[in-house]
């Protein structure tokens, strides 16, 4: 401190600031380094340094193995999530629309991992979401007698039905009937799992769920409000839930995943670093759990990026989500698919 004095003394001197003046910019100055410093070892923190949590999610208690439920597990982040939990030991119920493929799925996993053991659960999240018996039978029947710690809510977007068409459309181009599957698979279908999940969740504790969103919900994106608005809903859900949890004693940690692209077989990109693979996503997820965050971005490629567009002024900032919808509506006009 007295080494910092003696530089604003100096800087004082040398431009004939009074104190009043000086002071008060050295302090404004000292308190924006202390709070990017404490950013970039949080970053570092986070991401390079931090062990995760997951093991005292996956451990055996009272001679119950643990279960994980995934949504819409049939394809990209479902599927890396799928296979990074199993190679851990986890037991998986698989929750899809398409029995074939989730037939498929469970003879690949188990061919992979033969101590694991996999359940299906097959429900349309746009149809069955309003099959109020269906739902809870359904979802009862398949975790009756299994200890589920972990809930992973993944399934979004169209949930690979196309019921809801492309991504990037006009507002008003899309029907009724699409506008309702935006909210029905991305929204309403998580809220409707988690709530039929919870008592699973409480009873079989410590556990947790993860919530799937996109960063698209942190900023204003052109042609894909419904889609934004629902993905919005997801992290407000979540926080309030993880609140929720905290003031009841549950030991049931949540917590809202941001996610930018991600290298899957639909979108026929290669991962990079700024788009990375499904399964090495589906590890950076799993690799946040204990953080103390509500809401994070898990993969290091996103935080980066879109931490450093944060910084920008707001018109930067749109001007940068305005190009790349216009960029990304062409490519899917194209035929080529955006996440």
């Amino acid at each position: 401190m007295a080494s910092l004095a003696r530089q604003f003394n100096s800087f004082n001197s040398s431009t004939h600031f009074p104190p009043h003046i000086s002071y008060p910019l050295a302090l404004l100055g000292t308190l924006w380094t202390t709070r990017k410093l404490y950013e970039i070892l949080s970053f570092t923190w986070l991401h390079l340094l931090r062990p995760s949590s997951l093991s005292r999610y996956l451990a055996a208690s009272a001679g119950d193995q643990p279960w994980a439920l995934i949504s819409g597990a049939t394809d990209g982040i479902g599927k890396g999530f799928a296979n990074e939990l199993a190679s851990r030991g986890s037991n998986l119920v698989l929750h899809g629309r398409t029995a074939s493929k989730l037939e498929a799925l469970k003879t690949e996993i188990q061919a992979a991992y033969p101590k694991v053991d996999v359940r299906l659960l097959i429900l349309d999240a746009q149809k069955d979401v309003y099959d109020a018996e269906k739902l809870r039978s359904s979802i009862e029947n398949a975790l009756s007698d299994i200890s589920l710690r972990i809930l992973i809510n993944n399934i979004g977007g169209n949930g690979g039905s196309g019921a809801a068409g492309p991504l990037f459309v006009p507002f008003t181009s899309q029907t009724p009937a699409q506008l309702d599957a935006w909210l029905d698979i991305s929204s309403r279908f998580p809220t409707q799992l988690t709530r039929q999940c919870l008592p699973h969740l409480t009873q079989h504790q410590p556990s947790l769920i993860l919530n799937i969103g996109s960063g698209v919900s942190e900023y204003g994106t052109p042609f894909l409000s419904p889609y934004s608005g629902a993905k919005a809903y997801n992290m407000a859900f979540s926080r309030s839930l993880r609140a929720e949890l905290a003031v009841t004693g549950a030991d049931v940690e949540c917590i809202g995943i941001l996610l930018a692209g991600v290298a899957t077989e639909r979108s026929g990109r290669a991962a990079s670093f700024a788009e990375p693979s499904t399964k090495t996503f589906a590890k950076a997820c799993l690799g946040v759990v204990g953080s103390g965050h509500d809401i994070v971005w898990a993969y290091v490629g996103h935080h980066l990026v879109f931490g450093l567009l944060g910084q920008m002024p707001k018109w930067v900032i749109e001007r940068v989500f305005r190009g790349m919808a216009l960029k990304m509506k062409g490519e899917e006009g194209k035929g080529e698919k955006a996440l």
